[in-house]
Parts: C-alpha cells; structure tokens; sequence
C-alpha cells in the first residue's frame, strides 16, 4: 500500500489535465498518455508479478510498483505538455491552435497559463 501512496499527487494532476485537454477537444494527447500508461503497466506487472525479464518476483507489491511506475510515466508525459517556455510545447504551436478552432488559441493558452504561473 505504501506504494501507491507516492502518486496520488501526480494522479490528481493527470486526471485534472487530462480533463482539461479533453474538455478543451485535444484528445489526442490523453489517449497517447493513458496508452502509454497501459503498456507500461502490462510490461511491469509481467516482469514484477511473476520474476520475469529478469525483475524481482514481488507478487501483489510488485502489481503495486508497477502502477506506480505506469501512473508517473503518464504524469511525465502529461507535464511535457504544460511546460511553459519550451519549443516544443503543445500550445505554441500555432499550427496546432488554428487546426483545433480555437482561432488564435486564446482558450488554449488561458488554460495553460492558469496551471502555471510564467
């Protein structure tokens, strides 16, 4: 149980942005994360589970780790895109603002800007 004590924090702000995102019309990026969460949490649970691919058998803690392990993958990837300042950003793309409606991606950048003081 201690395990999964360690993200609820980073869970809250992956369901809260996910939310956003979605609300907002950009799917695309919470799927790619929930996906990524997915695969991440087979592969561990495979590995730490049963003492496979070379990882401690573990049993139930080990199902444990591996959640954890998926959960704060998805919180990275998810915080990639509300970096503010970075080159690659979701919301500096301008290409990506006009093809999502949002105009010049006033929406969008009052999102962004209320998660994080810049």
């Amino acid at each position: 149980m201690h395990y999964c004590g360690v993200i609820y924090l980073a869970n809250a702000f992956t369901i809260t942005t996910t939310s956003i995102l979605r609300t907002v019309g950009t799917v695309k990026i919470a799927l790619y994360s929930t996906l990524a969460s997915l695969l991440v949490n087979v592969f561990f649970n495979y590995g730490l589970i049963f003492g496979k691919l070379g990882m401690p058998q573990m049993g139930v803690a080990g199902a444990a780790l591996a959640t954890m392990i998926a959960r704060l993958v998805e919180f990275a990837i998810i915080t990639v895109f509300f970096v503010p300042n970075r080159s690659e950003n979701l919301f500096s793309d301008q290409r990506f603002l006009a093809q999502s409606g949002y105009g010049n991606g006033e929406t969008v950048y009052e999102i962004r800007r209320a998660c994080f003081v810049q």
